[in-house]
């Protein structure tokens, strides 16, 4: 079965808006060609919707084009999965839902998503504990995609260029403040007391671990 990386809106927005999308899916293993994002993300960026208001043109600029270069999934999520969320993932929404569903149903699949919302619901919710099962260990937050990218370009570089999202993501603020500083060497450790806090949370087992 071929090994998929599934994106979610706001990382792909997110990565895309730094210019660094591409490299975060190589720094995961993957091609380009083995990335996939919701179908209707697309559509939701031509028509500029309200729920990516808080992104700056240039921003939902660069994401249209990426989208031209990442497919759009062409699969259904499995039925029952899909139950299992209507019945008790009130904190999941729609994509995120799919998006977790298809990840659930292909262990080749890693799901790459910032919606911590969704995932303290999957760690947490007993009636969720299958997905849990199904998905622990191919979740990759968007901490662990940093620590990644700073390993493959450096610390300062990844700061100057991640600089243009930081005001659209309070928690990537955070951990790239110190660059802005002069402390680039805080950077890291702030990605691992993340990481680390998360794990605590959610389980050790649930996180892909960079």
């Amino acid at each position: 079965m071929s090994k998929r990386l599934l994106l979610d809106n706001d990382i792909f927005l997110l990565l895309s808006g730094a210019g660094l999308l591409e490299e975060a899916i190589a720094a995961l293993g993957f091609a380009i060609s083995d990335a996939r994002r919701l179908d209707a993300l697309a559509h939701m960026l031509r028509k500029r919707t309200r729920a990516f208001s808080k992104y700056s043109e240039e921003i939902l600029t660069r994401a249209e084009d990426d989208c031209t270069r990442v497919a759009a999934i062409d699969e259904e999520p499995d039925t029952t999965l899909m139950e299992l969320f209507a019945a008790h993932g009130a904190q999941v929404h729609g994509g995120e839902a799919v998006l977790l569903a298809l990840t659930a149903a292909h262990d080749t699949y890693l799901l790459g998503t910032n919606d911590k919302t969704a995932l303290r619901a999957v760690s947490s919710e007993p009636g969720l504990s299958a997905i849990r099962e199904r998905v622990a260990g191919r979740i990759v937050c968007m901490e662990s995609v940093m620590q990644r990218l700073m390993e493959r370009l450096g610390t300062e570089e990844l700061a100057r260029r991640i600089a243009p999202v930081l005001r659209f993501e309070p928690r990537l603020f955070t951990i790239f403040s110190p660059a802005q500083t002069g402390h680039p060497e805080e950077c890291l450790i702030a990605i691992k007391s993340f990481l680390a806090s998360l794990r605590r949370e959610m389980g050790e087992d649930f996180l892909w671990q960079p």
